[in-house]
């Protein structure tokens, strides 16, 4: 029998391991390459959304404004619009982006028309420049994506998706940069906006209120409105009936040509505006604003019947004298104090006019318009007839509030009791402004008869009255001052100043 050795095959096994990992290696390479597409691919398809959206803003402003940009772009003169503009316009969101991932700025270039010059049209490119030239794989990429896509990859030219079509940038007046995007809004598609924007859509369309909106006034024809909800406006014109099944609340005024009737209350928040006059009325008895059978055809009117009698009271005066402000027929009562707030000086002037009327001065006084022996009217102390009186012991001091023409002064003093034949007296200055005007003297003298060891010692009075006449001005200090006397006790002073 023979036999035969079998020979262990070493290596074998490590070398199908290396083989393993480098197709392991291999395949990483390729997926991590896949992956680098695929996250590249992205970011374009976001460039594209980008594009898009700021293409269909674009779009929507020039529909908005197409007689305005006709008038304002040339054939090769664009009106160049920017993000901040269809921002402020309401047509692109606050926080879109106004640049892609590659720096790159969006704006649009709007131009007119050379196709039909006898009926200008509108033309537009959305563009990009400055940032990072894309490759021409992201060139290819995004135009694809974008409706109208292109891009400029020869110097001053646009390229249509897949090389679908060709314009020179001269058209739009406008130069970029090689790997920038682009894309044309036809005169058919911007026609199309400007048609959106004309037609008012029955249902809400989101993102475009416009659609829903009144740029001029329509016209119903006699039609009605029907089953509407609120109505919102400036203003409303009638020529017929207004009928409101529920509250009317007005916050303003509101002006009637015709009668209007309320079969319950009227609340009115600010005020009722009428031309001729307001009048209310419960039972017998009526508050009427303007004229109606008042002599004054601007007064307020109160007519009170009934009860302890008929009255009037108008708050537009008395139709004969225009400083009256508040005129009543009949007796008044009032509950409460009358506190008079019209303030005037004693001896002032006061408006024939005025004869009659009630004021004060600063101190609570009352005073009347009065007129005096002369004929001018004053106003002076009520009750007074134009006079003043003051009394003090032995010294007075007052300060005239008033002019006046004459002072009287009477003094009345008290002497001690003295036995026999005596003469006592007083002596009194009489001083304006701390001038000597006049004295005046209190004597009296005692005589005694008879037979001699009687006393007849008694206190005795004497009484001194004059009147000077002074032209005494308001603001004016009268003095009666004690100089000096003989058996003086004490003396009561009256002064009284006139006119």
């Amino acid at each position: 029998m023979i036999s035969i050795a079998k020979m262990p095959h070493r290596g074998w096994a490590m070398m199908e391991m290396g083989v393993a990992l480098l197709i392991l290696l291999g395949v990483a390479v390729w997926g991590t390459s896949v992956y680098r597409d695929y996250m590249q691919e992205l970011q374009y398809q976001v460039m594209a959304q980008q594009g898009t959206r700021f293409k269909a803003a674009l779009k929507e402003y020039v529909g908005r404004h197409y007689d305005t940009l006709l008038s304002q772009a040339g054939t090769t003169t664009p009106v160049i619009v920017t993000a901040a503009m269809l921002k402020n316009t309401g047509v692109l969101a606050a926080g879109f982006s106004e640049t892609n991932t590659a720096g790159q700025r969006w704006q649009g270039a709007v131009v007119r028309s050379e196709q039909n010059p006898s009926k200008p049209q509108l033309q537009a490119v959305v563009y990009t420049q400055s940032g990072a030239a894309l490759p021409f794989k992201g060139l290819r990429f995004v135009s694809m994506n974008i409706d109208g896509g292109g891009y400029i990859w020869e110097a001053g030219k646009i390229t249509g998706a897949m090389g679908a079509w060709a314009e020179p940038l001269a058209t739009f007046g406008v130069t970029t940069t090689t790997g920038q995007l682009a894309a044309i809004l036809t005169t058919d598609e911007l026609s199309n906006a400007r048609g959106e924007s004309d037609r008012l859509y029955r249902f809400a369309v989101t993102g475009k209120p416009d659609l829903n909106r009144m740029h001029t006034a329509i016209d119903m024809g006699g039609n009605n409105i029907d089953n509407a909800g609120n109505i919102y406006g400036q203003s409303g014109n009638f020529s017929k009936n207004a009928n409101i099944a529920e509250d009317l609340n007005v916050t303003g005024f509101s002006s009637f040509g015709k009668r209007v009737t309320m079969n319950s209350d009227l609340d009115v928040k600010r005020g009722i505006n009428s031309d001729s006059f307001v009048r209310a009325k419960t039972g017998s008895s009526s508050v009427q604003v303007g004229g109606g059978g008042s002599s004054d055809p601007n007064a307020v009117l109160m007519n009170v019947t009934g009860g302890e009698g008929n009255g009037y009271l108008s708050l537009g005066g008395d139709g004969d004298n225009a400083t009256v402000k508040l005129d009543i027929w009949g007796r008044q009562r009032v509950r409460g104090n009358l506190l008079l707030a019209s303030v005037n000086v004693q001896g002032e002037t006061c408006l024939r006019a005025d004869i009659g009327a009630v004021s004060r001065d600063v101190s609570g006084k009352l005073l009347s318009c009065q007129v005096d022996e002369k004929g001018k009217t004053t106003w002076g102390q009520a009750g007074t007839s134009g006079a003043v009186t003051r009394s003090a012991v032995n010294n007075l001091t007052y300060t005239a509030t008033g002019d006046y023409d004459f002072i009287n002064v009477s003094i009345s003093s008290l002497f001690e009791p003295v036995d026999g034949w005596h003469t006592s007296n007083a002596l009194f200055n009489v001083l304006v402004n701390g001038t000597a005007i006049a004295q005046l003297d209190n004597v009296i003298t005692v005589v005694k008869m008879g037979s001699r060891g009687h006393y007849w010692g008694y206190q005795s009075t004497a009484v001194a009255q004059k009147m000077y006449q002074y032209a005494v001005k308001s603001g004016d200090v009268i003095q009666v001052v004690y100089v000096s006397g003989v058996l003086h006790n004490s003396s009561d002073i009256q002064i009284s100043l006139s006119k």
